[in-house]
């Protein structure tokens, strides 16, 4: 039998393939003996949290040594020279019942050490739970994550709660090679601007192809 969890990261739909055969994935705590967590995905040991750990080349833990305004800080950071650049984070879902019609902010503190590597908060929202479940907004930081070597930095991620919405999924995302760490995280409602992506456009766009990136390199084929 087989399940498909959708899980956007870092700029990037990931798409992971779940099997009915438990997967063993270890994952080391600060000042902790590693702990096998099985099936996948694995709960986190964090109460809430469930740890998808980037096929074994990302570890998290507490970070006793540091503190954030006196908040707890948790890390994320690649332990392999070469990680897989799909990445790994700790994701928390819980139903919208009290958040309907509500505009939310799920915001924090990131630091992070990552010449070659981003960060960021995630939000995404669902009508239902199940493999047709449709996004009814979603927010991953693309283009305003975090990068390379920055001091503690305040983000956040703001979404508006439709009234049909059955599940919020939060979550906190590293991908590439380096680590993050995250402080005073809080869910709270906002009147705040919505930072969500148009998942949708209103109707078909550029079908002549006029309209160009500066990023697109245009050149011919022809000989």
């Amino acid at each position: 039998m087989l399940a498909w969890k959708q899980w956007l990261n870092c700029g990037v739909l990931v798409v992971l393939l779940l099997t009915s055969n438990p997967i063993s994935v270890i994952a080391t705590n600060a000042g902790q003996d590693p702990m096998m967590l099985a099936p996948f995905p694995p709960y986190s040991g964090l109460k809430g949290w469930t740890w998808f750990p980037g096929w074994g080349d990302y570890e998290y833990g507490i970070d006793d040594d540091l503190s954030h305004h006196g908040n707890t800080c948790v890390y994320i950071r690649s332990d392999t020279a070469n990680p897989l650049y799909l990445g790994a984070g700790l994701i928390q879902t819980f139903g919208a019942d009290k958040y309907r019609g509500k505009r939310m902010k799920f915001s924090g503190f990131l630091k992070i050490e990552a010449t070659d590597g981003s960060a960021s908060l995630t939000m995404s929202i669902f009508d239902h739970e199940g493999i047709c479940r449709e996004t009814l907004g979603f927010d991953n930081m693309w283009g305003r994550n975090v990068t390379r070597v920055t001091d503690w930095t305040k983000v956040k991620v703001v979404l508006d709660v439709p009234e049909k919405s059955a599940f919020i999924e939060i979550g906190i995302t590293m991908c590439g090679k380096g680590q993050v760490w995250v402080s005073g995280l809080l869910f709270q409602e906002t009147t705040d601007q919505t930072t969500g992506r148009k998942l949708y456009q209103d109707e078909p766009q550029n079908l002549d192809f006029s309209e160009r990136s500066v990023a697109v390199k245009v050149q011919s084929v022809r000989q």
